[in-house]
């Protein structure tokens, strides 16, 4: 028990001050938009849901939508959902050339790859690939998890609701 007491002594006398991380939303060049999109996993991970949103380069809100993701897949296949709505809905308002963030680093490298996958999931990349070049997307980037709350949030609140939702000029409260 000494050693535990003299450990915790140690311990608390050298743990080094956080240093305050500044993490904020990527935003896209002037006159640009983004779509930033985020996948949620309700309780016990059966109940999944998509969100993502479009902003331009002021942060202005253009367009978000919330609805259900895939039953039956994985966490990684649910944040693929998310950017692939995300894309059918711009391809349904007639928005291109526009950039797309996700906090997932795995489903940009498998975005960025030209592997093929054999599964469920490769249909959904195969599909997004094709999208990302249909509407002349310009890049697809890493965007850390704190600097992709709005598209988290939108995520979230279609657990709650339960019914596929979609603003446009005003986010929701």
């Amino acid at each position: 028990m000494e050693f535990l007491d003299q450990f915790k002594i140690h311990n608390a006398c050298t743990k080094p001050t956080r240093v305050p991380r500044f993490i904020r939303w990527i935003k896209p060049p002037p006159s640009s938009l983004l779509l930033s999109c985020d996948g949620a996993n309700g309780q016990a991970g059966c109940n999944r849901r998509v969100g993502g949103v479009i902003r331009d380069s002021t942060s202005n809100f253009i367009w978000g939508f919330a609805d259900q993701g895939p039953t039956g897949l994985d966490v990684l296949a649910t944040e693929c959902a998310a950017i692939h709505m995300g894309l059918l809905k711009a391809t349904e308002l007639e928005i291109s050339d526009f950039l797309v963030a996700s906090d997932s680093q795995e489903v940009l490298a498998l975005l960025k790859g030209d592997g093929e996958l054999w599964s469920n999931l490769g249909n959904i990349v195969d599909d997004i690939r094709r999208l990302l070049v249909q509407l002349c997307v310009s890049d697809v980037l890493f965007q850390p998890r704190l600097g992709n709350r709005v598209a988290h949030s939108l995520a979230q609140f279609g657990l709650l609701e339960q019914h596929p939702s979609f603003w446009t000029g005003l986010a929701p409260d």
